[in-house]
């Protein structure tokens, strides 16, 4: 799905100071800015970039199209041209405590998914976290696709969203006492929004919904899900489905 957000927008975002900026055009003037031909790393990770979302350099500042630099850093941006706001979800990361929570267990693992809050406000970040604990004491190699721990949404009328991810096989070591954590992102519920309204063309997508990464109101089911293999065949006895559900309200 990050390639959803490589999108280019007019908007762009001031990397000196971070803050988001806009240059009203006369109609008879006209900014005149240079291609920037360096290279922009996030994480030591060069930013791959091309003809619709080059690097622009103006009066010594570097600029780059937000929605690029927003699917390096798994941000979800929104635009609502009628009044003209930008909205910027990212992953919420911060220590604290769940309010609920549900586990459940194998021979192997605990899978854990837990919330900060049971009822949300509309627009509110959503702080929804899991934990895959291995409860083992010998070395264990585990098979998966790309996520380990995938995420679904259902709402109030019965309408699931599941996570999409890829055809390669990763392999997994755990060790006694190890424990995989994640926590959902903005882009899982702008996947959902994508899913419901059954959106083909992903510009049209992102010019109707406002804020493509929030749930709207209603009673919403999240759960944690886990699908691996204790070999490289997904065969009856070797194959593990492991799911924990919470509910939360958003108002």
């Amino acid at each position: 799905m990050k390639k959803l957000f490589i999108s280019c927008i007019a908007t762009v975002i001031l990397l000196s100071t971070i803050a988001v900026v806009s240059y009203p055009v006369q109609a008879s003037s006209a900014i005149k800015t240079l291609i920037f031909k360096g290279t922009l790393f996030i994480n030591n990770h060069a930013v791959q970039t091309n003809q619709e979302s080059q690097l622009l350099s103006y009066n010594n500042k570097v600029y780059i199209p937000l929605r690029d630099l927003s699917g390096q850093l798994g941000l979800s941006v929104g635009y609502d041209s009628k009044n003209q706001s930008i909205y910027i979800d990212q992953p919420v990361v911060k220590l604290t405590k769940s309010s609920i929570n549900k586990k459940v267990s194998n021979e192997y693992f605990e899978l854990g998914i837990f919330s900060e809050k049971r009822i949300y406000a509309e627009g509110e970040p959503i702080n929804i976290w899991s934990h895959l604990s291995y409860t083992g004491h010998q070395s264990l190699d585990i098979f998966h696709d790309d996520l380990l721990i995938k995420y679904l949404i259902r709402d109030s009328d019965g309408f699931e969203a599941f996570d999409f991810t890829g055809l390669s096989l990763v392999t997994s070591t755990f060790n006694e006492g190890d424990e995989f954590t994640t926590a959902i992102s903005p882009n899982k519920f702008t996947s959902y929004n994508l899913q419901k309204n059954e959106f083909q063309d992903f510009n049209e997508f992102f010019r109707k919904i406002p804020r493509p990464s929030i749930l709207t109101k209603g009673n919403y089911v999240i759960t944690a899900y886990v699908d691996y293999s204790l070999s490289t065949e997904f065969n009856v006895d070797n194959r593990r489905k492991m799911r924990a559900d919470i509910n939360i309200t958003i108002e």
